[in-house]
């Protein structure tokens, strides 16, 4: 009987600590329930840091005004949506949290400030990755 619950304890143990890693975020704590608050948001290093660099470079697209290279750098995003959403150019973001959907693809939240001074608005990253294992962006959202 003691070695059914050791063997049992220790596939729990294994099975959350595979859990754990597979998740895009090691630790969330959100203090205050206000969006934007401040918070602490710990990425797992085990993970590849790919699809945030993916996201950021979207994000730098985003900041330059240039459509046409954010399109053909994304081709799954399409150049009218990009035109539709890249004015006015951001001028900073910070990550504000990332999700896993069950499909395997990541939703980064990154809250922006733009060149008209204004703060408090988020941008929605949706990034996927390819049967070749590189990650690029599917779709974006930016919400003033």
């Amino acid at each position: 009987m003691k070695r059914i619950f050791i063997i049992a304890m220790l596939s729990l143990f294994g099975a959350v600590t595979v859990w754990r890693f597979t998740c895009p975020v090691l630790l969330r704590v959100h203090p205050s329930i206000m969006p934007g608050s401040p918070h602490i948001l710990i990425l797992n290093p085990i993970r590849s840091g790919q699809a945030n660099s993916v996201g950021h470079s979207l994000l730098e697209f985003l900041r330059s005004g240039d459509a046409a290279g954010a399109a053909k750098q994304f081709p799954l995003i399409g150049k009218n949506v990009v035109e539709e959403n890249i004015l006015p150019p951001i001028q900073s973001w910070f990550l504000d949290d990332v999700v896993a959907d069950p499909e395997g693809g990541l939703d980064f939240e990154y809250l922006y400030s733009d060149t008209r001074g204004r703060t408090g608005g988020y941008i929605w990253v949706y990034c996927i990755e390819g049967t070749d294992g590189a990650w690029t962006v599917r779709t974006f959202n930016r919400v003033d």
